[in-house]
Formats: structure tokens, sequence, C-alpha cells
């Protein structure tokens, strides 16, 4: 019965928002960068989904809006990453 509470708690919200989120956002500006050869086209394109998910998923708090600029955040590092290890590459 324990194991049945704890995997239901893998579909919440809140599994949601601190591991899958920000995984997803962090993969994301890796092939955005790969398909439009810029970091911020993919950095606005994620800052306005997760602006978008988090208003449907949590309501109007003003504490969303941390969540949504960690999405940013993470988003434009792995993209800024990625550029540079693809600039090494091509040398």
């Amino acid at each position: 019965m324990n194991k049945i509470r704890r995997i239901s708690h893998l579909g919440g919200p809140a599994f949601l928002i601190l591991l899958v989120l920000p995984a997803v956002s962090f993969i994301l500006g890796i092939i955005g960068y790969f398909i439009f050869k810029r970091v911020w086209i993919t950095t606005l394109i994620i800052f306005v989904l997760s602006l978008v998910f988090m208003l449907i998923e949590i309501g109007l708090e003003p504490t969303f809006l941390i969540w949504v600029t960690i999405m940013t955040v993470v988003c434009f590092i792995s993209g800024i990453l990625t550029k540079s290890i693809a600039i090494l590459i091509r040398g």
C-alpha cells in the first residue's frame, strides 16, 4: 500500500514543477540551439510556455514568477553551454 502512495506522488504538481519542468527546459535549450542557432529564441519560447503553464497549474500567485524565472534561466544556461561546446568543436 505504501508503494502505491509513493508512486502516486510522482505525477503531482510538485514533482512536475520541481524536477520534470527544469529537466525539460534544459533539454529544450539544447535542442533549440541546434534548431534555431540562437539561444534567445528558445529562451523566449520557454519563458512564454512556463508562464502560461504556471498560470494554469498554480494560478495567479506571486511566487510562481520564481519558477518561471528558474525555467528561463535553466534554458538559457543550457543554450549557452551548447553554443560554447559547438564553437569549441568547430574549432
